[in-house]
C-alpha cells in the first residue's frame, strides 16, 4: 500500500473512513463469533474461514492505521492535560493542583500505557514468528513519542513519580522491543532454514528480503541510532571508528548494524551455495547474489552509511565479484 493514502481527502472523510475501519473490524469479529456458535450448535459450516492460527497471527499485526490512531490518542491526551492545567488556575487552590491533576489524568495515562504495551507485546509475537515487516511499526511510534517527550515531561512536572514515570515506561518498552527486533533479524539471517536454491543460480529470496528490510530502516536513522547506542556491542564498536566524532553518531551506529547484517548474509549465502553439486553453478550463485547486494546498497543509499564504519566496503564487494568470476572461469 501507499504510505499516505488519499492525502487530498478532507479531514471529515478521513475520520469517517477511520470509523468505518473500526466498525468493520468489530463487525468481522462479531460475525466470526456468531458463525462459530452456530457451527458448534448445528454442525453447519458457513463458508470458508481462515484457520484460527492464521487469524491470531493477523491480529498481532499493527497496521499503519492503528499506529496513527495510537499516536493521535497520545497527542490528544497531551493537549487535554495542558487544558486541564489551565482550567485549574482560579478554580482549584494552588496547593491542591498536583493532587487534583493526578486524579484527573491517572486513568487516561494508564489507558495509553496499556495500549502501548499491547502494541509492543503484539510486535514481540511477530518477532518470534520472524515476521519482521510487521515490527517496523515500532520505530515510527518510538520516533514520534521521543519528539513529544520534553513537552510531556513539562506538563506532568511536579506530579507524583508514578505519574511522571508512565510516559518513560512506554518509551522503555518500545525501545526494548525495537532492540530485540533488530538483533533477532540478524539471528534469522544466520539460521535461515530454507534449503531450496534457485536452479539457475539466480538471486536467493533471502537476499532480496534482507535488502528490503534494511532499506526500510533509512526512514528512522535517529530513532534506531538511539536504540543501538544503548547496546554495549555497538557503543564499543563506535569508539573504534576513525573520525566518528565528526559525523552523525546515529548514522555511524546504523551503518555498523547494516554491516553486521551484510556479513551474516554473506556467510549464510556462502554456506547455502555448497548445496550445489555443480561448482560452476555454485560460483554463478555467489556472483549473482553479491552483485545484487552491491547494486541494492548503491541504489538505496545504504552504502553511504556502511562506508562510515567500513570505508572500503564497495571495493570489498567488487573484489568478491571478481573472485567469483575467476572461480567460474576456472
Amino acid at each position: 500500500r501507499q504510505k499516505f493514502q488519499s492525502r487530498h481527502e478532507t479531514p471529515s472523510r478521513r475520520a469517517s473512513k477511520r470509523l468505518q475501519h473500526v466498525f468493520e473490524k468489530k463487525a468481522n469479529k462479531m460475525l466470526l463469533r456468531a458463525s462459530q456458535t452456530l457451527e458448534h450448535s448445528t454442525g453447519l459450516t458457513l463458508g470458508s474461514r481462515r484457520s484460527g492460527l492464521h487469524q491470531e497471527s493477523r491480529e498481532d499485526v499493527v497496521d499503519e492505521q492503528e499506529m496513527e490512531n495510537y499516536l493521535v490518542c497520545v497527542m490528544a491526551l497531551q493537549r487535554l492535560m495542558q487544558s486541564e492545567r489551565s482550567l485549574m488556575v482560579g478554580i482549584i487552590p494552588l496547593q491542591h493542583h498536583h493532587q487534583v491533576f493526578e486524579i484527573v489524568i491517572r486513568e487516561a495515562m494508564d489507558l495509553v500505557v496499556q495500549d502501548g504495551e499491547n502494541i509492543a507485546s503484539r510486535a514481540k509475537r511477530c518477532i518470534n514468528r520472524h515476521d519482521f515487516a510487521a515490527v517496523l511499526v515500532v520505530f515510527p511510534i518510538l520516533k514520534h513519542l521521543l519528539t513529544m517527550k520534553p513537552e510531556f515531561e513539562r506538563t506532568v512536572e511536579g506530579c507524583d513519580f508514578y505519574v511522571r514515570s508512565k510516559f518513560a515506561s512506554i518509551l522503555n518498552t518500545l525501545h526494548g522491543t525495537g532492540s530485540k527486533a533488530l538483533e533477532e533479524f540478524v539471528e534469522s539471517v544466520r539460521s535461515d532454514p530454507s534449503t531450496q536454491l534457485p536452479k539457475d543460480g539466480t538471486v536467493h529470496e533471502l537476499t532480496s528480503n534482507v535488502l528490503v528490510f534494511l532499506e526500510q530502516l533509512l526512514d528512522y536513522v535517529d530513532t534506531i541510532g538511539g536504540v543501538l547506542s544503548q547496546e554495549s556491542l555497538y557503543s564499543n564498536t563506535l569508539t573504534l571508528v576513525p573520525n566518528a566524532s565528526k559525523v552523525d553518531k546515529n548514522k555511524v551506529l546504523l551503518g555498523i548494524y547494516i554491516k553486521k547484517v551484510l556479513v551474516q548474509l554473506s556467510s549464510t549465502l556462502f554456506s547455502k551455495s555448497d548445496l550445489y553439486n555443480d561448482m560452476c553453478l555454485r560460483a554463478v550463485f555467489r556472483l549473482n547474489n553479491t552483485h545484487y547486494v552491491l547494486k541494492a546498497l548503491q541504489r538505496s543509499g545504504l552504502l553511504d552509511l556502511v562506508r562510515l564504519s567500513e570505508p572500503e566496503c564497495e571495493e570489498m564487494y567488487h573484489q568478491m565479484i571478481q573472485d567469483h568470476k575467476t572461480a567460474y572461469c576456472q
